[in-house]
């Protein structure tokens, strides 16, 4: 698969050669050696405060956002984003609009909504529905602009013919069971096992996870509905309830028909070296740095949120696109990202070790459901207060100490006291990048970047992306 740590194990990470120490303790996890950086690199990762000695200031509980280009020109992607290798948001514009966002989807419920239209005092350049132009083939005006939706839906009449179609698809089905049995299960669960994990364990909530390639008319039979279907509770003493969710998810865009893959064609920047690089390499920071066009994997990504994507890294850069309704990333810096990870994998294998079910070698699947599920997703999205920042720097060593380790107590008093339930918060409030995109906006992120998806808001959510190199 491309993408590894997509639903699969992120790459260069073998749990089985790792120093795995107690979970008592405060341990430091040394960072890869990293090559040199240019001029360009060094300075920007310098504005970027990636020393912990004091956070950049912000409102309490929020993360710092991924900084937005200016624009989609080229010499700007290459200095600030591809060649100092940090994350980037690119702004919706109506040139780099992929087709997909018009063409495949119904927003606001209105079949003519005009996604692309003329600001006022300019004529009108959109011809409304799927048989509105690329910007590239309309009358040239001064001045377009996207409109974005409040929510989004699947337009039927353009996907009838593609019900055939076979695709990979993710099954999650959650069942929530309470009887008094699994209530006293749980509470002795809860007894020897930290909060985190004890849950998994409570039986309110259990889910499977499972990949299947089907025909796309699954997908769009339940994206037709508005909710998950659920069955009703078969007794009343036992109280079970099923809910599933169906996503299309890493589905690569050359397995598509040639019809949809023209609707999400591969953006220039991605392409090739531009005219002014070629003509005058030496000129600009990025004539080291030069994306040669090789785009090693894409993927189309579709579903109804709640949709979520654990925390992994991918083996080449990455630029995402957000075709309809929203997605919200959080990004680590490698190194950090690596400490977090191993952190977890070390948890993983102290409980392994009295609890026969758990697994201490990481599964793509495993990091869907379970208790690596619930590690993964906690580590990133728990509480994330300054409050609870500035606590949590008296019961753990400085998250970055003169040795350059990144540092991440790991007792569980401090855990739960300090920490808010969240035992990362200082680390993510220190070294954490956090981005919301909608319609149109786009988002580069470097090889090597920690990063976990969550799909949000009312609609559909659908993405599309580019490994390259």
């Amino acid at each position: 698969m491309s993408c590894l740590g997509h639903r699969t194990v992120p790459w260069g990470i073998s749990t089985s050669t790792r120093d795995l120490r107690s979970v008592h303790s405060v341990h430091h996890l040394r960072p890869r050696p990293r090559q040199p950086l240019s001029a360009a690199a060094s300075a920007l990762q310098t504005r970027r405060h990636f020393k912990t000695s004091s956070p950049r200031p912000r409102k309490a509980g929020i993360l710092q956002q991924v900084p937005c280009l200016e624009s989609w020109d080229a010499d700007l992607f290459y200095e600030k984003a591809y060649s100092a290798a940090f994350p980037a948001r690119l702004p919706r514009s109506a040139s780099t609009l992929p087709p997909a966002c018009w063409k495949w989807f119904i927003h606001d419920g209105d079949l003519d909504f005009k996604l692309i239209e003329a600001e006022q005092g300019h004529s009108d350049t959109s011809n409304n529905n799927e048989k509105q132009q690329p910007l590239s083939q309309q009358p040239q005006v001064a001045r377009v602009r996207v409109r974005v939706p409040r929510s989004s839906e699947l337009r039927p009449s353009f996907w009838q013919e593609y019900q055939s179609t076979i695709v990979p698809l993710e099954l999650t089905t959650t069942t929530t069971k309470a009887t008094a049995a699994s209530a006293s299960a749980a509470a002795g669960a809860a007894s020897s096992t930290p909060d985190i994990i004890s849950k998994v364990y409570s039986h309110e909530e259990v889910e499977t996870f499972q990949r299947i390639e089907a025909p796309l008319g699954v997908l769009l039979k339940y994206l037709s509905s508005k909710q998950s279907s659920a069955s009703a509770p078969s007794s009343p003493s036992a109280s079970n309830l099923k809910m599933q969710t169906i996503y299309l998810a890493q589905c690569e865009i050359s397995s598509l028909p040639p019809a949809l893959q023209r609707d999400i064609p591969t953006p220039d920047l991605l392409l090739a070296a531009q005219p002014s690089q070629q003509q005058n390499p030496t000129s600009s920071s990025t004539a080291l740095n030069l994306i040669k066009g090789d785009i090693y994997s894409s993927s189309l990504w579709l579903g109804r949120p709640p949709t979520y994507t654990p925390l992994h890294r991918d083996p080449n850069p990455n630029l995402f696109i957000q075709l309809a309704g929203r997605k919200v990333m959080r990004l680590l810096p490698p190194e950090v990202g690596d400490a977090v990870f191993e952190d977890v994998q070390r948890q993983l294998l102290n409980l392994s070790s009295s609890f026969s079910s758990f697994s201490s070698t990481i599964r793509g699947e495993e990091m869907m459901a379970g208790p690596e599920m619930v590690l993964l997703h906690d580590a990133v999205w728990g509480a994330t207060t300054e409050a609870q920042a500035v606590a949590s720097d008296d019961a753990t060593d400085t998250a970055n100490d003169s040795t350059g380790d990144v540092s991440i107590a790991s007792n569980a008093n401090a855990t739960n006291a300090s920490f808010g339930g969240n035992r990362y918060a200082n680390v993510l409030n220190k070294y954490g990048f956090q981005v919301e995109l909608g319609i149109g906006e786009a988002l580069f992120i470097p090889k090597g970047w920690w990063h976990s998806v969550k799909g949000v808001g009312d609609g559909v959510t659908a993405s599309v992306n580019w490994w390259f190199r």
